[in-house]
Parts: structure tokens; C-alpha cells; sequence
């Protein structure tokens, strides 16, 4: 995230306003560039308490483990580390953890990075965008389709209904908090 665009982001959650009001009152800050930049932060918080908000019966919330150690302001943890917004790769994964999994106990790691690194599918991932594209993950912009955490293990299928119903959840949200924050 870009310095101004960290030092400016407070303002919002205190204020309670939109990116562009607190911009306008702001010296200096008048740039096109920096209010898109804020707009898209803006959008993509908006859609993580989207998602902190909403519960789904048969699956649980990230923040119902380990005292929501995982809880994060993403729509999925997974963007912890691969967060960049204006990346030319974008990563979309099915979902994040599962219950089996996040029940075992806590995984520093998997706090620290987002994504546990010792998974296949994670090192597969890190793998094809080094030798495809030349980036790490960190380069990316990686997130979730699936926001809840499913029962069972990992490797557990979600049916497709709920699939196709987070993607147009989210989507919904995303394009009303767009027209609201341009």
C-alpha cells in the first residue's frame, strides 16, 4: 500500500466518511490517482465487513477460532500475503481453511502469512507464478471466492449452489459500495 494511502486511511474509519469528503478537505491531496487508490481500499474494507457481518448456516465465520486470532480486514486471510491491489496478477482461490483444520490449534504462520506454506496447494501456487510469471505471491492480489470456513478437512468439497451464491453476494456488494464510494 502506497505511503500516502496508509497515512490518509484513518481518517475514514474515524470520521466515517467516504474517501473523496475526507480527500476534499485535505491540502494537497487532489490527485486523481491517490483517490482512486483510496476508493479501492475503501471498496475491498467494505467488502471484508461485509463479510464479518454475514453468517451462513453450515459454515462458520474465520473469526470463530482460536479467539478470531485469524479474523483479518480482508475478505480472506489469504490476501495478508498476496495484498497487492495493483498487481497484474490477480489469484483466486475456492476458500481459505477448514473446520478440521483451523480446530487443530493455532499455526503462527498461517497468522502471520495468510496461507500456510507448507500446504500443496500453496507451494503448486508459489511455484507457477515463479516460473510462469516471475513473481512471488506477494506480487499478487490473492483472495477467496468462498468466505466461510467449511466443515470437515481441507480438501472438502463446497457445492457449486453455494459457490455461485457467495460469488453473486459479494459481487452485489461490491458494485453497490462502488457507486456509493465514486
Amino acid at each position: 500500500m502506497p505511503l500516502t494511502a496508509q497515512v490518509i486511511r484513518y481518517p475514514f474509519a474515524v470520521l466515517g466518511a467516504e474517501p473523496r469528503s475526507v480527500l476534499n478537505r485535505l491540502p494537497g491531496f487532489q490527485s486523481a490517482t491517490i483517490c482512486r487508490e483510496l476508493n479501492k481500499h475503501h471498496r475491498l474494507r467494505t467488502l471484508a465487513k461485509h463479510r464479518q457481518a454475514t453468517r451462513w448456516p453450515h459454515y462458520k465465520s474465520i473469526a470463530d477460532y482460536q479467539v478470531g486470532v485469524y479474523e483479518c480486514d480482508f475478505v480472506s486471510p489469504f490476501t495478508i500475503g498476496a495484498g497487492n491491489v495493483d498487481a497484474d496478477v490477480m489469484v483466486l482461490l475456492q476458500d481459505w481453511s477448514s473446520d478440521d483444520e483451523l480446530t487443530r490449534g493455532l499455526d503462527a504462520e498461517t497468522r502471520r502469512l495468510g496461507y500456510s506454506p507448507t500446504q500443496p496447494t500453496s507451494r503448486n501456487l508459489e511455484r507457477l507464478l515463479t516460473t510462469t510469471f516471475g513473481l512471488s505471491l506477494s506480487d499478487s492480489y490473492g483472495t477467496n471466492l468462498f468466505p466461510f470456513v467449511k466443515p470437515g478437512n481441507v480438501s472438502g468439497r463446497i457445492p457449486k449452489r453455494d459457490l455461485i451464491e457467495a460469488a453473486r453476494e459479494l459481487r452485489s456488494h461490491r458494485l453497490n459500495s462502488s457507486a456509493r464510494s465514486s
